[in-house]
Parts: structure tokens; sequence; C-alpha cells
């Protein structure tokens, strides 16, 4: 291995943390930083022979990103026979092969585990959780990474430290960890106890703290909704509101249903949830004039359009007609501009040539958006959002990667139906003005510029 890319200040500081330990977390918001932090680590420790390999484990998706990472890093990077063997962690679920050849070489030599993107193991009863945990206690130096500590609510923390060591958090089971940092709700508590527990294992990197990061912009349209479709939606909230005030199956029924209502559909049976078009014409549709204005700022360049429900898909290939290439289908030209999916399509790898993303629905997995947009460089992200509706909320919890199911459970219990139409303040950014606003950690600004 070479070491001629030297490292950043922040990653400087998390190798001198972690160094000196067997055992570690890094959390980094800072897009192939965690990569080099543990590529620096492997090197020191196959240099001074404490370790005579590493495996590295990771979304099958980006085993193609991370070989090219750790080749531009480190000069080579083999899998199988080399230094790094990396292996997709999704294998460790659908069969015991890999994990027999992984835990033979580490019962033969002293191996480091790197599990890259942990939140991939945050549910303690599947196999792939405890087939890493066993693979773990093979390995000498264990290292988990990550972009945040959990995605949902802090019973992810409990899979991730236990492939670590379990005496960190003091937890055999997760029974015993949900029993004391869990409430019926599922909120946590006692978090100090955790944050203390993790502290000497643990380096965090924000975003902000990195000067030059990369040339990213972010940006959100709030077009208004016509006053028939703003009735509507307000129709809908109340009468599916009732039916989430008791039960968690109904505030997942309450969001779609509200999502359905600002995307143009008419709910025309309440369980199964089943819709119509609001609108004779999808030129009519007023998020289909929003996506239309937005382009005609981009005549150029390459353009990736995500959205939600299919019956979007047949809208956007309507209106945008051959100029527009459907990434689901095997045969979609390559030589399109516009490229078209759904936010929840499997796809190994992203269009990396699209410099701008519109999210021309919205989703409220952070997760899930970060898979789609960590495979485009420096990109221009822009979200439709119909303006003082649930898209603002799905917005702000996306921000601040907070869970909007838990957000909405306590606006619920605290009686405040203003919430869905923008009148409640979400503890986050607050969202101005029409046009196009700039998102990020502070309060959002409009920029009528921005396009």
């Amino acid at each position: 291995m070479t070491d001629d890319f030297r490292l950043l200040p922040y990653q400087m500081r998390a190798v001198d943390k972690l160094r000196k330990l067997r055992v570690g977390a890094v959390y980094s918001e800072i897009p192939d930083g965690n990569a080099r932090i543990a590529l620096e680590l492997v090197r020191l420790r196959l240099a001074s022979g404490r370790i005579s390999g590493a495996i590295w484990l990771c979304a099958f998706r980006r085993r193609k990103k991370v070989r090219e990472a750790l080749t531009r890093f480190a000069g080579s990077a083999g899998e199988g026979d080399g230094a790094i063997w990396i292996c997709g962690i999704e294998s460790l679920s659908h069969s015991a092969i890999p994990l027999k050849q992984m835990a033979e070489r580490a019962r033969g030599e002293p191996l480091m585990l790197v599990v890259d993107d942990s939140t991939l193991i945050k549910n303690p009863a599947a196999l792939r959780t405890l087939r890493t945990i066993a693979l773990s206690e093979l390995c000498p130096y264990r290292l988990i990474l990550s972009e945040v500590p959990f995605t949902r609510d802090i019973a992810d923390l409990y899979a991730q430290w236990c492939v670590l060591d379990w005496r960190i958090l003091g937890y055999r089971t997760y029974w015993s960890f949900s029993a004391n940092h869990l409430d019926r709700a599922r909120q946590g508590r006692n978090v100090e106890r955790l944050v203390a527990a993790m502290e000497p294992y643990l380096f965090q990197a924000l975003l902000s703290e990195i000067m030059d990061g990369p040339d990213r912009r972010e940006y959100l349209w709030r077009f208004p909704l016509d006053e028939a479709a703003s009735a509507y939606y307000r129709e809908v909230v109340e009468h599916f509101l009732a039916a989430a005030q008791h039960s968690r199956p109904g505030i997942y029924r309450l969001l779609h249903a509200a999502q359905h209502a600002v995307c143009g559909r008419v709910i025309e049976q309440d369980f199964p949830i089943r819709t119509q078009p609001m609108y004779d014409s999808p030129w009519r549709n007023p998020r289909m004039q929003a996506l239309l204005r937005v382009l005609q700022y981009y005549p150029h360049e390459r353009v990736w359009i995500l959205f939600k429900y299919e019956h979007e898909r047949c809208d956007i290939l309507r209106v945008l007609g051959n100029a527009c290439a459907d990434l689901s289908s095997s045969r979609a030209p390559k030589d399109r501009r516009l490229m078209l999916q759904n936010q929840l399509a499997f796809a190994r790898e992203s269009p990396g040539n699209a410099r701008v993303l519109i999210y021309y629905s919205q989703h409220w997995d952070w997760a899930k958006r970060r898979d789609k947009e960590e495979g485009l460089d420096m990109p221009t992200v822009i979200s439709l959002v119909a303006a003082n509706t649930i898209d603002e909320q799905i917005v702000r919890c996306v921000w601040k990667k907070e869970s909007l199911v838990d957000a909405l459970r306590r606006q619920i219990a605290r009686g405040a139906g203003g919430w869905f139409y923008g009148k409640e303040e979400n503890g986050g950014q607050d969202l101005p003005g029409k046009g196009c606003a700039h998102g990020g950690e502070r309060a959002p600004d409009v920029d009528p510029h921005a396009f």
C-alpha cells in the first residue's frame, strides 16, 4: 500500500484516536471520508504486523465504488486473494458459503473487520446481523462505518455495537437494551448513558466541519395547489387522521393518502387504498407543471428524475415523450438527456454522468434517498414540494435525518393537526416563500436566482 494521499485534518484526528483501539466506530457525513480513515487504519496495522489483511463488508451495489476508492488510495485492492477482501454484506443473508470462506481465513490469520455502512445490520434478529457478529468474534480488530448512527431510532445502535463488542453498551440481549432505552412509543430514554459508553470508541465528523466539501447544491421548488386540490387534501387528512391516532398502520395509511392527494390523485377506496386521477390530463397537474418549469432551466444538462408511484411514471412519459428514457426498461436508450426511475428501484449502478437530480415526489426514508444520491458527482438536487402540505414535513425530516413517522406520532399526541398544513414548527428548518429555497442544516432562504 502507498501513503501518497494525505489525510484531511478531521481524518487525522480520527486515525489518531482509533489507532490505539482494537474496536471503533466512525460516523461521518463526508462522502468517501470513512473509507479513507478505515484504509489508513488497515495500512498502519499491516505495517506493524498486527494484522495480515482485512475483510471489508459493504452493500453489494457499492462494491465497485469501494474497490475504486481503495485502488485510488492504496494502489491495489484484491478481492479474495489480496490484502483487503471486499464482500457484499447481503450475501450473508442468502448463503453460508461467504461466511465459511471468511471465517476460515479469520481463524488462520489475524484480520481486521470493516463494516461499511453499519446501518445495514441494525436488525438484531436478522440472519445477516447474527452472521456478521459471529464473524466479528474471529477478528481481533473491528471497525464500523456509517454516515449516521441510526436511520429510524436508537434501537438501531444495539446490533451495530454488538459487532464491536457487547460489553461497550453493556447488554447481552436486545430486550435488556430496549427495556432501559426505549419506551412504549419507541422513543429513546437514558440516551446520555449510551453516549457516555460509546464516546471512547467513537469518532464523529459533520459535513459542516469541512470547508472544502463537495460542490453540492440542494434546492426546494415550492408550487401551490389549486383551490380544489387544497380543499381535497384537507378532507383526506381529516378523514384518515382519526385512525392514525390509535394505530401505527393508520399512520402509514394517513401518510400515503396525504401524498396521493398532493400528487393529483383521488382516494376512491380506503382499504386497501385505491386511487384515480384528479385531473383529466397530466398537463393540468400542478406537480407536472412545476417539473416542466424546472426543466426549462436545465436545457443541456443530463437530468435524473425520481418518482415514487407507478402512475407518475406513466404521466411523466406521456408528457416528456421520447425525450425521456425509462431506466426500468432493459431497452432504455443510452443517449437520452432525461432519465426516469422509481426511487425504490434497485440499481447496481446509478447514472453517474447525471448532473441534476429531481425528486418528482418525496420519499420519507432518508437512507433510501442517500443510496440514490451517493452515485452522483457534485449533483444539484431539486425537490418538488407542494406548499403547505405533507411534502414540506417530509423534506424537513429528511434534512434533519429524522423519522417522519415518529415526528407525526408526536404531533398527533399533541393534537397539532396544523402540522399537515405547514402551521406547526418541527424543531428545525423553516420553508418560507415561494420558488426555490436552499436546503441545509440551517433555515433555508429563498433564492430567486437559483435557476
